[in-house]
């Protein structure tokens, strides 16, 4: 068996693949992961991995087998007691379903599931959580044109992360409000967030995000 700190540093090495644009090697990670926490029968460990992969596969539109294994998530938490215990893993995993629902447009999944996710991470008080859930509520607002609760969400999300010199939270903060200028068709306010967005992720050095910001 091995150390949980080491499967947990694998877990977090899976997410950091993911989040730097090198998805097919989360994935691998992230079952290599999976598959060690299961040998230690460690429920969060095992979670926390699952999200992981999803994370992986949402990126590469792999919603099918995502979902898959969202519902088997799912079924190994309802067994785990306190739950109170595992409360951002889990929220992770409606974050990433309602990520999943998103990308399909099928908008009130999407709310919905971020919101279970929120409320979660509400109870945790993990404020740069808690910024990712209002930012993604706030992108399915925008989604569904209704741009006055996109406003309120975003603007909540980035004041939560102004506060805590959250960065990378920031630079995606800045693209949804570009996006949302955008729609407005307020061109100079939506090129002066995705400036700010583009001059974030370049403090920071994620060159997947900085393409993402040019697109």
């Amino acid at each position: 068996k091995s150390h949980p700190s080491i499967i947990e540093y694998s877990i977090l090495k899976s997410r950091i693949k993911e989040l730097t644009g090198h998805f097919k090697e989360a994935i691998e990670i992230g079952e290599i992961s999976l598959d060690k926490a299961r040998e230690n029968e460690d429920i969060n460990l095992q979670l926390m991995a699952i999200s992981a992969i999803i994370y992986g596969k949402w990126r590469m539109s792999d919603f099918k087998s995502g979902l898959i294994l969202i519902n088997e998530g799912l079924d190994i938490a309802r067994n785990f007691q306190p739950e109170e215990t595992i409360f951002e893993t889990l929220a992770s995993l409606y974050n990433v379903y309602g990520l999943i629902y998103w990308s399909r447009k099928q908008l009130d999944w999407a709310m919905l599931h971020f919101n279970q996710g929120l409320k979660l991470r509400i109870s945790n008080k993990e404020p740069n959580a808690i910024s990712y859930s209002l930012n993604n509520i706030g992108n399915t607002f925008l989604l569904m044109n209704d741009l006055k609760n996109a406003s309120i969400y975003f603007n909540e999300s980035m004041n939560m992360r102004k506060h805590h010199d959250f960065k990378p939270g920031i630079a995606a903060s800045y693209n949804s409000l570009g996006r949302y200028y955008e729609v407005l068709k307020d061109y100079p306010a939506a090129l002066e967030n995705y400036t700010f967005s583009l001059k974030t992720w370049y403090e920071i050095g994620n060159n997947q995000f900085i393409g993402k910001t040019y697109r």
